[in-house]
């Protein structure tokens, strides 16, 4: 999902019905309800929507390493 607020745009991810994986800025969202998410969206005049089932850069853990590289460090 994404939310998008005065000066920000980013991501978690939902998992059960609750917030499994969340960019830094919502890091203390974790283990939230979407429902809570949501009702705070609205208090605080966010947007929320829903994303296509798809990884995100700012999510994805491997889009942050280099390549892989045949020759070795010596």
């Amino acid at each position: 999902m994404r939310i998008t607020g005065p000066g920000f745009s980013t991501t978690f991810v939902v998992r059960d019905g609750r917030v499994a994986r969340a960019s830094p800025l919502l890091a203390y969202m974790k283990g939230w309800k979407v429902e809570r998410v949501v009702a705070l969206g609205r208090r605080r005049g966010w947007t929320i929507t829903q994303q296509p089932e798809a990884t995100c850069a700012s999510l994805d853990r491997t889009a942050s390493r280099p390549p892989p590289s045949s020759t070795t460090a010596k």
